[in-house]
């Protein structure tokens, strides 16, 4: 990713990291370009924007989500009765908590999602050329830091739904996540 050049209503601030040196690309709020919101759920969550749903173990987020994807993928009804105003469309899913197979499927058919538009990611495989092309890729856990290029390059009209636990450093989450919505956001 190249860093951009500030204009002459920007700051580049630069902190030192370890080795590395980042930069923080810095604007002046009177010198940004509203623009209007397009939503994946009118009012609730928006269209190329990171939302988080968050809450205690046991309160019904992963249903939520399911609920959420099949709005998605048929292009039909949300949680509150509201109609979706997009064109049904994929999902890649990330779950930690549910098992695939006996929780999340299961879920997501009883929740109405066509599930030939449901992506669900399992685990990230590791390895250089060599690996892949032998089959000896290893497998690892899937962290939004570490496997954001590879999340984007999967389709450019898949929404993501993701649980934290997919963070591997809680200090990069947010960096992590912004880097993905953008990319998504500019598919």
């Amino acid at each position: 990713m190249s860093v951009p050049s500030p204009t002459a209503n920007q700051k580049v601030v630069t902190l030192p990291t370890n080795s590395t040196l980042r930069k923080l690309d810095i604007v002046r709020a009177d010198q940004v370009t509203k623009k209007r919101i397009a939503w994946l759920w009118p009012n609730y969550i928006p269209l190329g924007c990171t939302t988080s749903l968050t809450g205690f173990p046991g309160h019904a987020k992963s249903m939520a989500c399911c609920s959420i994807v099949a709005a998605v993928t048929t292009g039909g009804i949300f949680p509150d009765g509201s109609e979706s105003t997009l064109p049904p469309s994929d999902c890649l899913v990330l779950s930690l908590e549910d098992d695939t197979e006996s929780v999340l499927v299961p879920r997501l058919e009883a929740a109405g999602a066509d599930l030939k538009r449901v992506h669900i990611i399992k685990s990230a495989l590791v390895g250089n050329k060599d690996a892949f092309e032998s089959g000896k890729a290893t497998y690892a856990h899937v962290a939004l830091d570490t496997d954001r290029d590879a999340i984007q390059k999967s389709s450019r009209t898949i929404r993501i739904f993701a649980c934290l636990s997919w963070i591997q450093s809680p200090i990069s989450l947010g960096r992590s996540l912004l880097s993905v919505s953008r990319r998504f956001a500019r598919s």
